[in-house]
């Protein structure tokens, strides 16, 4: 039998208050995995923006934005779950049209497309002492004409989202701020 722990990172792992991984978690951790359980990371997060202070746990596993990347320790990727272009065009579409904040997550790094001041967790990223997320801004919007992504960040009204994608059979809208969601196939 196989027995693992999973954990999230942003106010799991990582106490947002203190800035840090508390010893003792670092401690039962290290202590789990010499038990012989294995050590997942879960978290919205892309695998490249983790950082020195989650490195310390030498994680096993990591399921990166929402599931659509699994990588290993070292952050190699195992498997990843492209959205189709037709999904990103959808979202493309709706961003420009509402102006809404947009970012896209990709293997390589984050692109900004569009409105970065309504992102709310941008700036504290990019400063991140957990470690920041490489982002390039990309007004041409042009990025995923080369590579696909696995996910979005949108800052969009509520009740716009709600009115274009609700019970949307290839999108799920997974809300993390007032108006804030990942966007995942």
């Amino acid at each position: 039998m196989i027995k693992m722990l999973v954990f999230d990172v942003d106010g799991t792992l990582y106490d947002l208050n203190r800035h840090e991984i508390p010893r003792s978690c670092q401690e039962a951790i290290a202590k789990a995995k010499r038990s012989g359980l294995i050590f997942v990371i879960a978290t919205g997060r892309t695998h490249y923006g983790l950082g020195a202070a989650l490195n310390a746990l030498e994680p096993d596993y990591i399921l990166a934005v929402n599931g659509a990347v699994v990588a290993d320790g070292r952050g190699r990727i195992l498997a990843h779950h492209d959205l189709s272009l037709a999904q990103v065009e959808r979202v493309n579409a709706f961003c420009r049209s509402h102006q809404a904040g947009l970012a896209w997550k990709f293997l390589d790094h984050c692109y900004i497309y569009q409105s970065p001041e309504k992102i709310d967790w941008l700036q504290p990223q990019k400063e991140s002492d957990i470690g920041p997320e490489p982002f390039i801004d990309c007004p041409a919007q042009d990025r995923h004409q080369t590579a696909l992504p696995q996910s979005a960040s949108v800052h969009a009204d509520p009740e716009k989202v709600e009115e274009v994608f609700h019970d949307d059979p290839e999108l799920a809208f997974l809300r993390y701020s007032a108006d804030g969601y990942d966007v995942v196939a």
